[in-house]
C-alpha cells in the first residue's frame, strides 16, 4: 500500500509540474525597455526621436531599435504637407505618426508603400463621436477600424505592426473600462486582448516580438489600474465553487 501510495504521489508532483512548465512559458519576461518602445511606436508624436532615445539607453535590441528610428525619420513625400484647414491638418499630422511607426516596425518595401494608404484607413473621416466621461466610445472606434482593417488585409505587409498596435488600443479600452467600473466591457476588451498578444507574442521577427513583451509586461500604459487584460478574470472565483 506504502508503495502504492508513493507511485501516486509522484505520478500527481509530474503532473502539477508539467503543468507550471507549461504556465511559465506563457508568461512573458519583463521588458528591459520598461514600456519606453511600446510608447516610443504608439504613444508619441515624435516616433523617430523616441525610438532613438529608446536605443541609446538600451541595454539590448539596441541595433535594432536605432535602425527602427532611422526608418521612422525617413520622410514620406505621400504624407507632406500642412492640410488645407486645421482639420486636415490635424489628422495628416495623425497620418504622419502612424506611418512612422508602421515602418519603423516593419522594415519592408511593401510595409512602406501600404503605410501611406493604411494610415488613411486607421483614422475616422467624420468627426469623432462625443466622448463620453472616461472616453470609452473613441476607443472603441479606434480598435474597430484596425481589426476592419486587418480582416479587409488578410495579406496585409503591415500584419505584424497591427497586432501590436491593437494590443496598445486593446490595453488602452480596458484602462478607460477599468475606470468606469465596465465590468462587461472589461470581460469582451480582455478576451480581445488575449488574441493579439498571443500573435504579438508569436512574432518571429526580434523587433515586434520585444514591442509585444514591452506592451504586455507593463501594469498599465496610460490610466493607472491594477487589474490586466491578460488574465482578467472576474468570473474565476464564482466558477470554482
Amino acid at each position: 500500500m506504502a508503495a502504492r501510495t508513493s507511485v501516486v504521489v509522484i505520478a500527481i508532483a509530474s503532473i502539477c509540474l508539467a503543468a507550471g512548465a507549461r504556465g511559465a512559458a506563457e508568461i512573458p519576461p519583463p521588458s528591459p525597455h520598461g514600456g519606453k518602445l511600446a510608447k516610443a511606436l504608439f504613444m508619441s508624436d515624435a516616433v523617430g526621436d523616441g525610438l532613438a532615445s529608446v536605443a541609446a539607453a538600451a541595454s539590448v535590441d539596441k541595433a535594432l531599435i536605432a535602425a527602427a528610428a532611422d526608418r521612422a525619420r525617413q520622410p514620406e513625400p505621400a504624407l507632406a504637407g500642412k492640410g488645407a484647414n486645421p482639420l486636415e491638418a490635424s489628422r495628416l499630422a495623425r497620418r504622419r505618426v502612424l506611418a512612422q511607426a508602421m515602418v519603423a516596425l516593419v522594415a519592408t518595401p511593401e510595409a512602406r508603400a501600404e503605410s501611406v494608404a493604411a494610415s488613411d484607413e486607421l483614422i475616422a473621416k467624420s468627426a469623432e463621436p462625443i466622448e463620453d466621461a472616461q472616453g470609452i466610445g473613441a476607443a472603441q472606434a479606434e480598435v474597430a477600424l484596425a481589426e476592419g482593417y486587418l480582416k479587409a488585409h488578410r495579406d496585409s505587409a503591415l500584419t505584424p505592426y497591427l497586432h501590436t498596435y491593437l494590443m496598445v488600443q486593446y490595453r488602452l479600452l480596458f484602462e478607460r473600462q477599468a475606470a468606469a467600473r465596465a465590468v462587461e466591457g472589461q470581460k469582451a476588451t480582455a478576451r480581445k486582448y488575449r488574441v493579439f498578444r498571443q500573435r504579438g507574442l508569436a512574432a518571429a521577427d526580434p523587433l515586434v516580438k520585444a514591442v509585444a513583451v514591452d506592451i504586455d509586461a507593463q501594469i498599465y500604459l496610460q490610466r493607472p489600474t491594477a487589474e490586466h487584460p491578460k488574465d482578467y478574470d472576474p468570473d474565476a472565483c464564482c466558477r470554482d465553487k
